[in-house]
């Protein structure tokens, strides 16, 4: 009886996990990339929110930020999970138990934390296509709502680029 139950609760703590959309660059990328995140004289900065039903706004504070070069690949798997450039996964899941979806960002990347107002920048960045990844979640009763939010920033030499991630 004893393991039967064991069985049971550890197969119901499986059930509740998240389900991970994780993603890896292709071999060929990797070193691309890797010369991607070396330093440059660029800059991105920028701010991520999602407005609720009600009208209250949710912003990314003291989320991970994360900075991924335009790889082919990594192109190619987040078209693939937010349907484009720009885009937003909802986390759903139960609070307590977990569950729902966890957008995992391709390695290698550059990673920040928003401030208390929901912003956040990447300094000493090379020119080029970036995307950008962040959570911003909240919950209602014992329930997720929010999720990932994905945008994609152009830099110029030299520029400070500017994106906000918004649902």
């Amino acid at each position: 009886m004893r393991k039967m139950l064991a069985v049971f609760v550890g197969l119901s703590m499986t059930a509740c996990a998240p389900t991970l959309m994780k993603m890896s660059l292709a071999p060929s990328d990797v070193d691309l990339a890797t010369s991607m995140l070396g330093q440059g004289s660029s800059s991105l900065k920028g701010s991520a929110l999602i407005r609720q039903r009600g009208g209250g706004v949710v912003t990314c504070a003291g989320n991970d930020v994360f900075l991924v070069p335009a790889t082919e690949s990594a192109s190619r798997q987040l078209r693939g999970i937010f349907g484009s450039d720009q885009g937003y996964v909802q986390r759903g899941g139960d609070a307590v138990m977990g569950g729902g979806k966890l957008v995992v960002p391709p390695e290698p990347n550059r990673h920040s934390v928003c401030n208390a107002q929901g912003f956040f920048s990447f300094p000493n960045i090379r020119p080029g296509k970036w995307y950008v990844m962040t959570t911003v979640t909240w919950t209602v009763g014992n329930q997720y709502q929010g999720g990932t939010l994905l945008g994609s920033a152009d830099v110029t030499e030299g520029q400070e680029a500017e994106i906000v991630l918004s649902q």
